[in-house]
């Protein structure tokens, strides 16, 4: 496994690690100023991950099948533990997780579908935006979260809910835009392509649509 790969496995291992420190301080009662500390730093590891690992893939020419499935699926788990932490705590509301959860597995059909027809699914440019949406609403969330920990209130933290709320909305509306793209990518390869044999590679559509290799 190339150092790309194992770049993105690592952000699959750091999510149990996030949430544990994540509910540390609620399950002990204790250990407040540390677990906020590693907390943030296991975040910035998993979402610094996720930029390096292509940039590794497409310089050391890594860019392999294998990883176009292996960082989508540490995307999901690590962006789906992040909601789960926020709707535990009533940041993230209940639906949002229920449609952040139902659009991840979705997509993981998608591409597990795909890729048994030969076609690897790498992330789009919508796809793309929405994970940046994941990223800063889930950081403002968290950060929401740690001023309330210790005690912050007042004018500022009633603005930052706000905006916290509205970033979480956008990306559940991005996400929901995005997996009707890769829709109508696997509505297009179904009925118009028939299946290679040999190694999956990607399709390049026009517009929109157009698919992007991704390490």
């Amino acid at each position: 496994m190339g150092l790309a790969n194992q770049v993105s496995l690592s952000r699959a291992f750091l999510a149990p690690i996030f949430f544990l420190f994540f509910f540390l301080p609620e399950w002990v009662d204790a250990f407040l100023v540390p677990s906020t500390i590693l907390l943030w730093i296991v975040f910035i590891l998993i979402e610094g991950s996720d930029v390096f690992d292509g940039w590794f893939a497409r310089k050391k020419d890594e860019i392999t099948e294998m990883g176009k499935i292996l960082d989508p699926f540490a995307d999901v788990v690590s962006r789906i533990t992040y909601f789960v932490c926020l709707a535990a705590v009533g940041i993230a509301a209940p639906w949002m997780l229920f449609l952040i959860i139902y659009r991840e597995l979705s997509s993981i059909y998608i591409r597990q579908d795909l890729y048994k027809m030969n076609y690897a699914l790498a992330a789009n440019s919508l796809g793309k935006t929405k994970a940046i949406s994941y990223s800063i609403s889930c950081a403002l969330g968290f950060f929401l979260l740690s001023l309330q920990r210790f005690g912050a209130a007042g004018r500022f933290m009633e603005i930052l809910g706000v905006v916290t709320q509205a970033a979480l909305v956008g990306a559940v509306v991005l996400s929901i835009f995005s997996l009707a793209s890769y829709l109508r990518i696997y509505v297009r390869i179904k009925s118009r392509v028939r299946p290679k044999r040999g190694r999956p590679f990607s399709l390049r559509l026009s517009g929109r649509q157009r698919r992007l290799v991704k390490g």
